[in-house]
């Protein structure tokens, strides 16, 4: 008697996004939204391809996806079709946060933070650079975290990046471009 089966679509990698009953992770294939709403069989509810995501942060109905030539704006109110809504190259973003209508993006030595208010029209509202590679970043209340190869753990107060400590004091970075 042959065994029946079912196909299962696997995460192999360590980023997935919880938002209520839906999942959202990225690949190489594009960014994938999984419906929870049966823990038992989670099942593929949308999937938008075209890029290769490498790290998804998603707030309310927006999903930030850093990919290998920038990061795109996704629209997730239609959770069965994910739509970009905006695309800006990037030097090799690797990590994404959103809290609110910020969105902050690192990639190379640099921290992005952005506004979108208008997700098919981000706007840069200040850019650091951190003088060593970076790795990633998470957003708690008014802290932006950011982690680096070199420079540690630095943290900037407020959504705008101008007051900020670092673990690596020797390696604290400077505001490259701001915004009130």
């Amino acid at each position: 008697m042959k065994e029946s089966r079912r196909k299962r679509h696997c995460i192999s990698h360590d980023n997935v996004v919880v938002v209520g009953r839906y999942a959202y992770t990225a690949d190489l294939y594009g960014l994938t939204g999984l419906d929870l709403a049966d823990p038992s069989a989670p099942s593929v509810v949308g999937h938008r391809g075209g890029f290769g995501g490498v790290r998804t942060a998603v707030s309310g109905d927006l999903a930030l996806v850093c990919d290998l030539y920038g990061y795109r704006v996704v629209d997730l109110s239609d959770p069965a079709d994910p739509t970009v809504v905006a695309f800006e190259s990037s030097p090799a973003p690797v990590d994404a946060a959103l809290q609110g209508s910020l969105g902050y993006v690192v990639g190379g030595t640099e921290l992005t933070i952005l506004d979108l208010a208008n997700p098919a029209d981000p706007v840069e509202r200040g850019m650091l650079n951190l003088g060593g590679n970076v790795a990633a970043v998470t957003v708690s209340g008014n802290l932006a975290l950011v982690s680096g190869l070199v420079a540690g753990v630095c943290a900037w107060m407020s959504a705008i990046p101008t007051t900020r400590s670092c673990s690596a004091a020797s390696r604290r970075p400077a505001p490259v471009a701001t915004s009130p």
